[in-house]
């Protein structure tokens, strides 16, 4: 029986997988630092993502907390580049959307068509399929 490993000792067990704990680290970093400067209200609607050491991605709930994440980017730059890890990094990109909480589109009723409509629906389906 093989013993369970979190996902941390994973990766610190594996040394090919150094790039991708920097990657989750510097995530980590990043999102607690974040997390202190911006309001409660704010906090909650966000989720970050950084593709590449210099980019983060912040997905937003609604419009109105990617406005005001805007607003308060320049504060926000300043806190995330105190720290030391944190100095590379050049854009953040604000999106207003998440991706963990994607809500598919409301599926619409059948159309009703009328008779004379199906039937000339059925023909021209008929003669398209012979070209």
């Amino acid at each position: 029986m093989s013993k369970e490993k979190s996902i941390g000792e994973v990766l610190k067990s594996h040394n090919e997988l150094d790039l991708l704990r920097t990657r989750l680290n510097f995530a980590n970093l990043i999102g607690t630092v974040l997390k202190q400067c911006l309001p409660r209200a704010i906090k909650e609607g966000i989720e970050v993502i950084v593709p590449t050491p210099n980019r983060v991605t912040i997905f937003t709930k609604n419009q109105v907390i990617g406005a005001k994440l805007r607003q308060m980017l320049p504060t926000i730059m300043r806190n995330i580049q105190r720290e030391e890890v944190c100095v590379m990094l050049e854009t953040v990109d604000i999106k207003v959307s998440s991706p963990l909480h994607y809500e598919p589109r409301r599926s619409y009723r059948s159309i009703q068509h009328k008779q004379h409509t199906s039937l000339f629906i059925k023909k021209m389906k008929a003669h398209l399929s012979e070209n």
